[in-house]
């Protein structure tokens, strides 16, 4: 009777496998504890950062464990292919994170009007100032393609359309001032939650009536970090378009204003051009 031949089984693969399949709930349950504030935002991060070395941890165990048994032959192929593909979702998301660090510049606050920006008043009133809301005390940065919106309409009108965009999004509201009139100023505060992992971000949002009509500013600030990964901007971006779209429907044409003739080229089906002084996008 021959003698069977024991195949060695590499232990590494069976850590992989742990590792990854760990990696997917920390994370998962870090991001949910935080987005329903069942944790302290100090140990949110801690297990998050458990959470991506597990994935990165998994990913490398399972290099080394298919690399052995290639060499050398051995069991454990499955449990490390297993391991790469639990740990996959906290790669991408680790990949993301350090494509966006080098991809947007490092700031933590946005604003569309970089000479006298909205102010905080009520958020961040026990820690950094006004003027510096971003954890890293830097000044409020304008940056392109988030600028300041100018309607041709009532105070009251847009105040409200900026209410129903702040509902849908369900961001919470901390300071609502009303316009007292045409020619007042209202004011809005309110914090946002980043989608994935809900770290909080603060906005202020500020409407000012003018001869020309009704300017909106609006500032994003996160509350952790110096570098917000271009979340800041994105969000002035996309509230700033569904303000326009929430708004078209009292006007003709919508479209960009032209700077040299301060008039708006809106194009048409059959190609030609619509000229109509708008919505007007303030850089």
């Amino acid at each position: 009777m021959g003698a069977r031949i024991r195949i060695r089984k590499i232990r590494l693969a069976g850590y992989a496998r742990t590792a990854g399949a760990l990696s997917v709930p920390i994370l998962a349950l870090a991001g949910l504890a935080n987005r329903f504030d069942l944790m302290p935002f100090y140990a949110v991060l801690p297990a998050l950062l458990i959470g991506f070395l597990l994935a990165i941890g998994a990913l490398v165990m399972s290099i080394f464990a298919l690399t052995a048994i290639w060499r050398n032959g051995g069991r454990g192929a499955g449990s490390a292919l297993v391991g790469i593909i639990y740990a996959l979702p906290g790669l991408v998301l680790a990949g993301m994170a350090v494509f966006a660090v080098f991809a947007y510049p490092r700031i933590a606050d946005v604003t569309t009007d970089g000479e006298d920006p909205p102010q905080f008043q009520v958020l961040h009133s026990g820690g950094a100032s006004a003027d510096r809301a971003g954890q890293g005390g830097d000044p409020p940065v304008a940056i392109p393609g988030a600028g300041a919106r100018l309607y041709p309409a009532g105070i009251d009108l847009v105040y409200a359309a900026i209410n129903n965009i702040l509902a849908e999004r369900g961001w919470s509201v901390a300071q609502n001032i009303a316009p007292a009139g045409e020619d007042s100023t209202a004011r809005i505060e309110a914090s946002a939650k980043t989608l994935l992992f809900a770290f909080r971000d603060d906005v202020a949002i500020r409407l000012t009536g003018t001869p020309d009509g009704i300017r909106v500013d609006m500032r994003s600030a996160s509350r952790w970090g110096r570098h917000d990964l271009g979340q800041n901007g994105r969000r002035i971006r996309a509230f700033m378009d569904d303000l326009d779209g929430a708004l078209q429907g009292l006007f003709t044409e919508i479209g960009e204003l032209d700077e040299e003739t301060d008039e708006e080229a809106t194009e048409v089906p059959d190609g030609g051009l619509v000229v109509s002084p708008v919505i007007r996008d303030i850089q």
